[in-house]
């Protein structure tokens, strides 16, 4: 299974990308901008560090250990290879 894996780069370059540019405004804005930019920051990291750390350690906990997503193998008619797809979600 691969969780999180098609977006990861992306979105940490984004993140990384918005983080860097409201340093200096964090950091020399003011009494208006500081504490937003701050604000940002925080909310940023923390955001992308649940989307991209946690979301799929819990899909994976809920998936491999504790068998709440049943998977069955179907196989192909045109190819020889088996697709895998979801039974049942409770």
């Amino acid at each position: 299974m691969d969780f999180g894996q098609p977006g990861t780069p992306t979105s940490l370059q984004l993140v990384g990308a918005t983080v860097i540019a409201l340093l200096p405004l964090a950091a020399h804005g003011g009494t208006p901008g500081e504490p937003l930019c701050c604000a940002q920051i925080g909310g940023l990291t923390i955001a992308t560090f649940i989307a991209l750390l946690l979301v799929p350690v819990i899909s994976a906990i809920l998936v491999l250990y504790l068998k709440w997503v049943k998977w069955q193998t179907i196989n192909a008619t045109e190819h020889d290879t088996a697709e895998i797809a979801p039974l049942s979600v409770p």
